[in-house]
Order: structure tokens, then sequence, then C-alpha cells
């Protein structure tokens, strides 16, 4: 009787041990101060509102419900820090040491891209950035505008053979996945994937297989995309190794094709990752004479310490990252900048008037200073990034208890006004691009309507103090050490292209089609009604009598 009293005692302390330590663990969550919107499920939160209901929508009306910082509830009861004020997104992507990845996000970028800069971080991250950097200077990227408008000729070509000069309405997004990928795969390896031309390529079906996975709207698949944040690394590597799942096959397929297309690449330029090959190392990196950015990337890699190079597993990472990068998210941001010229002709004149004036005096191929030069161009693809960044967050993981101060303060659960939030080591973060590329108090109360004129100044790129963006101000190509290092690569090929497009023909919205955002991992266009069809932007295509 007493031990059984003994055991009673022993129980009862027990519990209440472990109720008031969940108890002051909960009262010490230093999100308890802040607002945010009411889970309606343990196991899901409001992630699989998120995913089924348009994730740039329901965060767009979260930030002006709640301001620039908030409480989210996710999945098995975690709590996410929403930010999109400035001053607090500057600290997080600035000070890329001290909010890293999540190690699930980690694991992910190796499944898909290997070990390259994506997945880097700390100083292995600043060595994969150092040799990177040459391949993507100013001076080299100039020289592919050539390259650039060779490939819009010749889907101008195919579209001219298609249209027989009449209006026709073309599903744009294949084709600018095609266009995109012939460019990456020469400007970046002197690889011909032929794909305007349909040649057969298994990079692009996985591609495609990569993203299909993000339509499945199930529960199931929100918990699934969870779960890995609460396994230990070992027992992950040791799962997918083992027993893979559906999506670990389709990723790890996709790494296997774009390391092999980049063997084949290396083999076939004579490039060597030991010392060898044709590359004239007395060639100074960067000059312009190299023929790609592979070539520049084994040079700069040969110039660095031999304990500091990058290895050939993270040479091949560094390939499918740029295909990835370059073809499918460039492709879907063609996309939606031209979707916006088409659904504002006022503007897409103004274009189409400045490109007239170039060609009065430049009738061969367009320099860099030409393009620059169309003030109209420029703010009209300045705005379509700012409202269309098709990768919508970015997750980051406090590694050391913080203090994120804000520009904008935000008012607490109490009622008082906050300007900072404490963090705790382990924090999960989402910074909200979408919502921060329209916030008002940055943009103006006009934020969340097409107005490119916004641009017209650089005091208007954003009425504060603080820039977190690489271009423009804008987050679309994110920011910090670990922001986008192909930018300029992307802004001058989007010039191009949209340059030649608009120069020969007319784009136009069909009367009967609605576009909408949909949400399979990035934002793409889809047509509202034909979501389960996937992505989709027909436009109307009318040839200039001009051209």
């Amino acid at each position: 009787m007493f031990i059984l009293k003994r055991v009673d005692v022993a129980v009862t302390a027990l519990s209440l041990v472990l109720f008031f330590s969940l108890y002051l663990l909960k009262r010490r969550s230093t999100l308890r101060i802040l607002r945010g919107p009411a889970a309606s499920s343990y196991l899901l939160g409001l992630e699989h509102d998120l995913r089924v209901k348009g994730l740039v929508s329901i965060l767009s009306q979260w930030s002006k419900d709640y301001g620039t910082a908030y409480r989210f509830p996710g999945c098995f009861g975690k709590n996410f820090l929403v930010i999109s004020d400035p001053r607090a997104i500057h600290r997080v992507l600035q000070e890329s040491d001290d909010y890293p990845e999540a190690a699930d996000i980690k694991r992910l970028f190796e499944m898909i891209f290997g070990r390259g800069v994506l997945w880097a971080t700390g100083e292995d991250h600043k060595r994969h950035r150092r040799v990177l950097s040459p391949a993507f200077s100013i001076n080299h990227m100039r020289q592919f505008l050539p390259l650039f408008q060779g490939h819009l000729n010749h889907l101008a070509e195919k579209w001219n053979n298609a249209l027989q000069g009449r209006s026709q309405t073309i599903n744009i997004i294949p084709w600018f996945h095609k266009v995109t990928l012939d460019i990456i795969g020469e400007s970046a390896f002197n690889y011909h994937f032929g794909a305007i031309e349909n040649k057969p390529n298994e990079l692009t079906k996985t591609l495609y297989d990569l993203e299909n996975l993000g339509l499945d709207q199930s529960p199931g698949m929100t918990l699934a995309v969870a779960l890995p944040r609460y396994i230990p690394d070992a027992v992950a590597t040791w799962q997918a190794k083992n027993f893979p799942v559906y999506f670990d096959r389709i990723a790890k397929r996709y790494l296997e094709v774009s390391n092999q297309k980049a063997r084949e690449v290396m083999k076939e330029a004579g490039l060597d990752l030991s010392g060898g090959g044709e590359t004239d190392e007395e060639v100074p990196i960067g000059t312009g004479t190299e023929r790609d950015v592979l070539s520049i990337l084994v040079r700069a890699n040969r110039a660095e310490d031999p304990r500091k190079r990058l290895s050939e597993g993270e040479m091949l990472a560094q390939m499918s990252t740029l295909i990835q990068a370059g073809h499918h998210t460039t492709g879907y941001t063609l996309s939606w900048i031209l979707y916006e010229i088409a659904a504002h002709p006022e503007d897409q004149a103004k274009v189409y008037e400045e490109i007239k004036h170039i060609r009065e005096t430049n009738s061969g191929g367009l320099t860099s200073s030409d393009y620059d030069s169309m003030s109209h161009l420029n703010l009209v693809l300045k705005e379509a990034l700012r409202l269309h960044p098709v990768l919508p967050t970015l997750e980051r993981e406090a590694m050391k208890n913080d203090v994120l101060l804000l520009d904008f303060p935000v008012v607490s659960r109490n009622g008082k006004t906050v300007d900072a939030i404490p963090v705790r080591k382990g924090q999960r973060i989402k910074v909200d691009i979408s919502s921060y590329n329209r916030l008002e108090s940055v943009w103006g109360e006009d934020a969340s309507s097409w107005n490119p004129k916004r641009f017209e100044t650089s005091e208007s790129e954003g009425k504060t103090q603080t820039q977190v963006g690489m271009f423009a101000n804008i987050l679309t190509f994110s920011g910090g050490p670990k922001g986008c290092l192909g930018w300029r690569f992307a802004v001058m090929e989007m010039q191009a292209i949209m340059t030649g497009l608009l120069e020969r023909y007319e784009f136009s919205i069909p009367p009967d089609v609605e576009i909408e955002a949909g949400n399979p991992g990035l934002v793409v266009p889809t047509v509202k009604g034909k979501e389960t069809e996937g992505t989709q932007l027909p436009l109307k295509v009318t040839p200039r009598a001009s051209a």
C-alpha cells in the first residue's frame, strides 16, 4: 500500500512537472505577444489552407490584418513568425549565418540540386559564391545579348510559321520554357538542348514531374511536407536511401539527369576539374573570352587554393541549380511579365514606341545600353517583377536568441505598439516576399495595383531607407549574401526577349479568359475554372504589320 502511494505521488508529481513545464514553455514563447490567425486544426494548423486557397492572397490579407510581423500556426502546433517588415527582413537575409535555411530545407535542396550554392551555408557558401561570382560579372553577362537575341529570333520564326500573318491564341508558357532552356543550355554550358525544335529532353520531363508534385492538395501531402521538420538528419537520410517515397524518387531522378547533362558538357568541352583540358589558365577570369559560364567556373575553381576548391560533386550541383533557376522560374517570370503587358495596352504601346525610336538609329543587334535607355520597358519589368514573385516566401531558422527591430511597428495582442520582436533559437521564420512587394507602407496606397510609374525615380523604390532586394529594392530575387547570383543575367534576358516580342507582335487577353495565380510550389499563371489542367497563359498574338 505504501509502495502504491509512493507510485501515485511520483506519477502525480511527474504530471505536475510536465504540465507546468509545458505551461512555462508556452508562456516563454516570444511569439505570444503577437497577433495572428487562429488554427482550426492542431495537425494541419493553417498550412493546408495556404496550399488550397491561394498562398499569396491569404498572406496578403493577413499582412493587412496583423501588420508586418505576426504569428502563423503551422502543422503539429508549430508557430511560425511571418515577417514582411523591411528592417526585420534585412536582418534575417543579411545575417544569413544567424538565419540559415532549416535542416529540412537544406535536405530538400541537397536532394534536388546536390550540394551546390543553394545548399551551402557559412564558410561553404562563401567558397561557392567566390568561385561562381566571376561567371556572373556584368561584363560577362553583356556578351550573352547576341545569344538571347538569336534564340528569340528562332522562337519568332516558329510563331510566324504557326500564325501565317493572322491573330491566334497561343499558350505562352511552354514556349517560354523552351526558349529559356535553350538559352541557359548554350550560355551556361555551351550545350544545345534543341527545346524550341521539340527535341526530346528527359531533363524537362523531370522538372515537370517535380512541379506536378505541388498539385496534390490533399491534407496528407500537407502533413508530408511538414513532417521532415521534426525528423533528425540521420533518420531522414536513411529513410530517403532505403525507403524512398515518390517525391524522393522524382527528386533523385532530376539530380541524376542534370548531373549526367553536366558531365556530358564537360566531356564535350574538354573541361577537367583536376586541372587538365583545353582551358588556358593564362587567360584572365571573366575577360569575355570564355564560351560559357561553366568554362569560367572551371577556371575560377582552379585559381582557388586547392583546399578551398569545389569538388566535382559541388560543381555538378551548380549545374543542376543553374538549369532549374535559369529555365523554369525564368520561364514563369517572363509569362507574368507578358501577361501584365497584354493586360495594359497603354504600357504595351509606350514600350513599342521606345523600340521604334531605338530602331531609327540602330537596325542591328541592340546593346545593353540600348535596353537600359528604354525607360518604360524597364519600368514595366520592375513592376511585373514586384507584383509576381514566382517564389513567394523564404523560410529561415534562428540559430541564436535575437531581437528583430521593425521599421513599421505592429499592434500586440494586448493592444500595445511593438517595434521589436524577441526571437528564440530554433524559431522558424517565413519571409513573406509577396506581401513585402505589395506593402502599402513601402510602395504606397496603390501597392496592390499595376503602376509602373512608381519606379520613375530611385526615391520611389520603397518609402523606407532599409534596402532589402537585389534589384529595385524588390524581393523577387531575394536579398543578402544568399540572394540570386544571376539576377543581372535574368534582367538582361527579360529585356531582350520582351523587346524582341513586342517589336514583332501585339498581345492581348482573350475575352473569355481570366488568369489567376496557381500555387504548385511556385506562383504560376493558371486559367480560372481550369486549375486542374495545370499552368496556362493563353494570349491572343497578332503579328505587327511593320515586323
